[in-house]
């Protein structure tokens, strides 16, 4: 099979770089890297011609990228999708006038990235197959896939096509009364129709009728054209769920973002409450209170991480921990997503069940596995959700792998529900599958699978139509939670400090406590909530700032090309970033997710002005 070939244009390198070394990875081959639109349009007859074009909106060149679009599509129609560092309403507007096949926000996740690429193909070479199809219906009626069915004035079948036959089997079917062999339940207008299938599927019929004259026959003949909408219909209903997921996640996002900036300035305050002792000896009854609102807060923390489980701006962060301290912390929420009728029974191992994962995407497994036990459950019912150790000395074959030799933590998740008829459990993992009649977004399984392959883990089914299901997950087992490869970052007396440090925060409320965090701590502290304010203040600066302290997202730039804006004319300079949510930040040497705790603040801080 041919590799399908991808055109890069993008006018930052180490982008470019990144993204030709993941398609050849995944299997495509790069037709060229072009920087701006002179680049890509210079000579392009002479190069192969590309399956599809990556191209950044903001692209060097006589062209921007939305027009450049446009020039393909009308000189050489090949696909593009857009790469943007911007999502904002009027660009993503004009996007759509130029028709592309996809819009990827940077920084983009590689697997989303690969997704909406290999989805593209898939698109493309369907709307192919629908241009074949088109053609072949000025042949002949015994050549289209569609049922055709010519009647006379008493509506006796005259005609019937091979499609037709196959939709209601084989058998004597000219001379019969068209509505004797085509049961079909029509809707009011009449264009549409509900028809039961040889093998007892409920289809979709869209229904057209015309009259023949002249040659052909009396006014009396009817040809019936009947299509089946029904993949079209299920589709559809899966593109709005999707659309409407999505729009949640982003405002889930915003909100979360929102939420952890206000939590960031809430603990600040009380650290530095906590921190005034001569306040403390005053008034003696107040440090349980502060405390109490720390607490608290740490709790709304905790939700933040749960509303972000809708989102994708949420930090992947493996670590070691313990599944049945996550499984207790999340019961609560667990039963409140289960009706009266249902009843959940939560059963955990004595022993110490350790494994590595991100604990936020170990909840989002739980929830989405405990979701799909109670739609599974028509009335009453029972969900239990169970942990184990297995130690196998074999290999075992699962339905994602087979699990090698070793110690394993086991999590079952077992309902009573309605089960899963054996001829579509290979399809349950699926992107967009969905058993629900177009209730579900048809992409709670197939994150599941994706999270445990991504965390090493494997996943087993056993159903059966009316005997409920039982979804059983494995996951090496580990010795301890403690992992032992990161330094602290509580602070202490060594972290006060003189150097000159750079704040750039646009939330005013959240730099200010930062600042007075930093101050206390004996620091030489600048700060804007601009980025170009920033450039221009370190420009100025002589001897250079020993630390830059910015946001990832700042309007207008990236608190990664603001960083290398700086370090341009001050390489001296060190950076740490900060984020309410980042998706992951296993590429950055010192970041902090906001809400932060100030002592682990204060740490990292001195942790990075001490590093090499």
């Amino acid at each position: 099979m041919n590799k399908k070939s991808i055109l890069i244009v993008e006018d930052e390198a180490i982008v470019s770089l990144d993204l030709s070394m993941l398609l050849e990875k995944a299997g495509y081959d790069i037709n060229r890297i072009c920087s701006s639109s002179d680049d890509l349009f210079n000579d392009f007859e002479k190069y192969p011609r590309p399956d599809l074009i990556l191209m950044d909106i903001n692209i060097k060149g006589l062209l921007d990228g939305l027009d450049s679009s446009l020039k393909i599509k009308e000189l050489y129609d090949i696909p593009v999708i857009f790469l943007t560092a911007y999502a904002d309403k009027s660009t993503l507007e004009k996007a759509k006038n130029s028709y592309p096949y996809g819009y990827i926000i940077k920084p983009y996740d590689k697997r989303r990235l690969l997704v909406i690429i290999e989805m593209a193909l898939n698109m493309i070479h369907l709307e192919e197959k629908l241009k074949e199809r088109e053609a072949l219906f000025v042949s002949t009626f015994d050549s289209i896939d569609d049922s055709v069915i010519i009647c006379d004035k008493e509506n006796i079948i005259k005609y019937i096509n091979p499609a037709a036959v196959k939709l209601v089997g084989p058998g004597e079917l000219t001379g019969r009364l068209f509505d004797d062999v085509f049961k079909i339940n029509y809707s009011l207008n009449g264009k549409r129709g509900e028809f039961t299938d040889t093998e007892g599927n409920l289809r979709t019929l869209e229904i057209n009728q015309t009259y023949l004259q002249g040659n052909i026959g009396n006014k009396g003949t009817s040809v019936r054209i009947l299509t089946d909408i029904t993949l079209q219909l299920y589709l559809e209903a899966q593109l709005r769920e999707s659309h409407k997921m999505e729009a949640v996640g982003r405002l889930a996002g915003g909100v979360a973002h929102d939420f952890n900036n206000l939590l960031t300035v809430i603990m600040g305050y009380c650290s530095l409450i906590l921190d005034n002792e001569n306040l403390m000896q005053c008034e003696p009854t107040l440090e349980n209170d502060i405390k109490g609102i720390q607490t608290t807060s740490k709790k709304a923390v905790k939700l933040t991480k749960q509303l972000l489980t809708f989102s994708e701006n949420q930090v992947h962060n493996p670590r070691n921990i313990d599944l049945n301290s996550i499984i207790i912390d999340l019961e609560r929420i667990l039963e409140r997503m289960v009706p009266e009728s249902v009843s959940l029974d939560i059963s955990l191992t004595p022993s110490e069940a350790i494994i590595s994962i991100d604990p936020v995407q170990m909840e989002q497994i739980l929830i989405n596995l405990v979701v799909n036990s109670r739609d599974a459950i028509q009335e009453k019912g029972k969900i239990k959700v169970s942990t184990e150790i297995v130690k196998n000395a074999r290999e075992i074959y699962l339905r994602s792998g087979k699990l090698p030799p070793g110690e394993y933590v086991k999590i079952s998740v077992e309902d009573s529900g309605t089960g899963i008829p054996a001829e579509i459990q290979s399809m349950i993992f699926e992107p967009f599958f969905s058993t629900k009649g177009g209730k579900g977004s048809g992409l709670g399984l197939s994150t599941v699978y994706g999270i445990i392959q991504n965390s090493g883990g494997f996943i087993d089914l056993k159903s059966s139509a009316g005997q409920g299901t039982l979804f059983e997950l494995y996951f090496k087992r580990l010795e301890s939670v403690v992992t032992g490869n990161k330094p602290s970052m509580k602070s202490s007396i060594d972290d006060l400090g003189n150097e000159s440090i750079l704040v750039v925060e646009e939330d005013e409320f959240v730099r200010s406590i930062m600042v007075r965090i930093l101050r206390n701590k004996k620091y030489n502290v600048t700060d804007t909530g601009y980025a170009g304010e920033a450039i221009l203040i370190a420009e100025k600066r002589n001897p250079p700032f020993d630390l830059l302290i910015t946001d990832l997202y700042m309007p207008n730039i990236s608190g990664e090309e603001l960083s290398r804006r700086i370090t341009a004319f001050s390489p001296s300079m060190k950076t740490m970033f900060t984020s309410t949510a980042h998706k992951s930040n296993s590429q950055l040497s010192y970041f902090i997710q906001k809400p932060f705790d100030p002592d682990d603040f204060s740490g990292l801080i001195r942790n990075c002005l001490d590093s090499n």
